[in-house]
């Protein structure tokens, strides 16, 4: 039997000990190649006959850290050392399928819940009968925000059985029995270990009296630790997609369209050189792929097949023609509201004066390390695949369309993911891969792109244009805020994907009545949806990542038509929010930012820039302090504030903001992708670099302290990067940069 099947199958059973599951079959038998003594507590933890706890996790792990944050949290309740819980990838689908999607909601759904109440409704939930859907996309930042109280929950459950076994065993009343450090301890002070209690736990059909700890009273969560896969990250033993091996195992390489519409339509190829075509489909042309015994013998005939190709539709599509398509439907009066408050209308039209700017973001890509790569065997009416895949639910309908069969009959494995940044949400590996194995059944087959396909066939994030417009009445207060961004639709364009053809824009609603976050009374942000250029997808923090250039770079801008400091307007603005004010005070506090401290800079070449955003639950203020060489801006140090709740691990979040700052800054500092004859010009690391230890600045992490629930930390970061340090040249040159990237012209 194996893994997946077991967890599926015994999770319910009679003996689970998970309220409400008890009617699902219980498995017989375990697993080939679980320690033996292995018991079940719930659908999500399984614990050894040692005492160790295994803990299922229905998300990706791709660097950001969360099986290490996830494990802290089940450590934490089940009161075990965290060297003795280890992680499980869940299986895709089934008692995981419903677990993504309401966390957030819950404190606006049942506001008067105490916390341990929460908790038992969440617990009957994941008890509920299991939906056909599959588990929830990983991105957005959302997994600790998601699976904070549900990790909590069963973890807790877990240690009140293991409680009730001990007390029923000594016969002494289970309220009147604690724990600590994987063991049960007693009224009279004796020790149980839960090793010696995981036999009897498994004759447990259920515990309803159970609680959450009071976070008061937490050890560990809240606390640095090291990451629980630091070890074997560095000394090589994490298997990524490209590590899969099996017996039998063919590589394959690609030789791709080279330019946007591209059609193949001739091929020759050396004798004996093992070649099929990968049908089009999600976000590609029909392409060949050969099959070698070695991904580099398929990589160097693959170089060598003699491919026409009709590029006559891509003939003068360029970054130019783009870039200008985009600005003249930023100048139209289409689009739609997304967002509005007040009359805005109304207050420019009694408006003292107005003040305007327009800015640009290009095209950027993912460049994430390992490059796009998948396996996949065709073989006994099944498709086994082994993707790196953000989106399981996605990459098994891939995989089922290329192969020609239900998705009951596609297994997905997730490896660990060796960066995604948004990347892997899109299942095209898993598509051609699964494509490439079906005319090859029996044979398992890995796919690797090249680095030089992995630039130039990436789904970008999408190049944008804003205008931006203030109001200011006769005392020098911003009264109105009109904001209109033009773009490509990433939504739009990843559904088109994922339908196989084209998907027309989601009509718009009635505007939400919601701002920036800023106290300006009438506001309105209209998005319009620019032609088609380059395929786009999510990319770090997504419309954030340029947005926070936007807004806060015209924040500035606002500071100085109205004579104003710009931390003062931001504090002035923000009256009534206190996260951010809390985060922009501790960033202030922790950078020296004042008019003496950037006086005092500029006497030695550099300045500081502020800015602030809130993205994914999380407001993050940054102070960027700046020189300029030639005209490059240099940054020295990025001073970080982060508000995101209970900070369950600050290492981790010190991690991801550094990570999200080297990234934000790259985006903003080094050139984007360009397009010529619609082929992209980059197409390696020495024409589209990525920060180096040398550039990257001194980078401080701040938390706010706080034991609100968990929001985002992967992507806040990102945002203010760009308009900090564009706000940062301003204040040492006098010139605004209202285009990334960040270049000083000469006077």
């Amino acid at each position: 039997m194996k893994r997946r099947t077991f967890l599926l199958s015994a999770a319910g059973g009679a003996g689970a000990l998970l309220i409400g599951w008890g009617a699902w079959q219980r498995a017989t038998q375990l697993p080939p190649g679980l320690p033996p003594g292995t018991t079940l507590i719930n659908g999500w933890i399984e614990l050894t006959a040692d005492g160790h706890a295994v803990l299922a996790v229905p998300r990706a792990e791709m660097g950001q850290g969360i099986h290490s944050a996830l494990a802290m949290l089940a450590a934490e309740e089940l009161d075990l050392p965290l060297a003795q819980v280890q992680i499980l990838e869940a299986p895709v689908g089934r008692i995981f399928a419903r677990v993504m999607r309401a966390e957030s909601l819950l404190p606006r759904l049942f506001p008067n819940d105490s916390l341990t109440a929460r908790a038992k409704r969440e617990l009957r939930q994941m008890a509920g009968k299991p939906t056909m859907g599959v588990s929830g996309s990983t991105g957005g930042s959302t997994t600790i925000s998601d699976l904070w109280l549900r990790i909590r929950t069963v973890a807790a459950h877990a240690r009140a059985v293991l409680v009730q076994a001990a007390a029923r065993a000594n016969g002494v009343p289970s309220e009147q029995c604690r724990t600590e450090s994987g063991a049960v301890v007693l009224p009279d002070g004796r020790r149980i270990p839960y090793a010696e209690l995981v036999k009897s736990a498994a004759s447990f059909s259920s515990v309803g009296n159970f609680g959450l700890k009071d976070m008061k009273t937490f050890s560990l969560v809240g606390r640095p630790a090291n990451r629980i896969d630091a070890a074997e990250a560095c000394d090589g033993r994490l298997k990524f997609a490209g590590d899969i091996r099996m017996p039998g195992l063919r590589y394959a390489a690609l030789a791709m369209p080279p330019s946007l519409q591209a059609r193949m339509v001739s091929f020759t190829a050396p004798a004996g050189v093992q070649v099929v075509k990968v049908p089009a489909g999600h976000g590609h042309g029909e392409a060949l792929a050969v099959v070698a015994a070695s991904w580099w013998a398929a990589s160097q005939a693959a170089e060598k097949l003699a491919v026409v190709w009709d590029r006559s539709a891509d003939a003068g599509v360029d970054t130019a023609r783009i870039s200008a398509a985009r600005q003249q439907a930023l100048a139209s009066d289409a689009g739609v509201v997304h967002s509005q408050l007040g009359d805005p209308d109304a207050a420019f039209a009694s408006a003292a004066r107005t003040v305007s700017a327009t800015y640009d973001a290009p095209y950027v890509s993912h460049a994430q390390l390992e490059t796009t790569t998948c396996t996949a065997l065709v073989a006994d009416g099944m498709v086994r695949i082994w993707g790196p895949s953000q989106a399981p639910s996605d990459a098994i309908a891939a995989a089922a369309r290329a192969a020609g069969v239900g998705v009951s009959q596609v297994e997905l494995n997730v490896p660990r993911i060796g960066g995604g940044f948004g990347r892997r949400l899109d299942s095209d590996a898993v598509f051609q891969a699964a494509a490439i194995a079906a005319q090859l059944p029996g044979t398992p087959v890995q796919l690797m792109w090249s680095r030089e396909q992995d630039l130039r066939h990436d789904f970008y994030r999408a190049a944008a244009s804003a205008q931006l417009r203030a109001a200011i009445d006769a005392t020098g207060n911003v009264v109105a805020l009109d904001i209109a961004v033009a773009s490509q639709s990433v939504g739009t364009a990843r559904e088109a994907r994922i339908a196989g053809g084209t998907r027309k824009p989601a009509t718009a609603g009635k505007p939400r009545n919601t701002g920036l976050g800023y106290a300006i009374a009438h506001q309105r942000r209209r998005l319009v949806e620019a032609p088609g250029g380059l395929p786009v997808g999510s990319w770090r923090s997504v419309g954030d990542s340029v947005d926070g250039f936007f807004i806060e770079s015209f924040i500035d801008e606002l500071a100085g038509a109205t004579g104003r400091d710009p931390l003062a307007l931001r504090q002035a603005l923000l009256a009534g929010r206190p996260r951010h004010l809390q985060a922009l005070a501790l960033a202030v506090e922790k950078s020296g930012y004042s008019a003496d401290r950037q006086a005092q800079l500029k006497t030695s070449g550099r300045a500081m820039g502020l800015a602030i955003y809130e993205a994914n639950g999380s407001v993050v203020a940054e102070v960027a302090e700046v020189s300029i060489d030639g005209s490059r801006p240099k940054v020295h140090r990025v001073v970080c504030a982060i508000h995101c709740g209970l900070a369950v691990n600050p290492n981790i979040i010190a991690q991801q903001i550094e990570g999200a700052v080297i990234m934000g800054m790259g985006a903003a500092l080094d050139p984007g992708i360009e397009v010529r004859d619609g082929r992209v010009v980059q197409e390696n690391y020495h024409d589209y670099p990525l920060p180096l230890m040398a550039d990257t600045p001194a980078i401080e992490t701040h938390i706010v302290p706080s034991t609100d629930a968990p929001t985002g930390v992967g992507e806040p970061g990102l945002p203010p990067v760009a308009a900090a340090i564009a706000n940062a040249v301003f204040a040492l040159t006098g010139k605004r940069l209202r285009s990334l990237p960040l270049r000083v012209q000469a006077a």
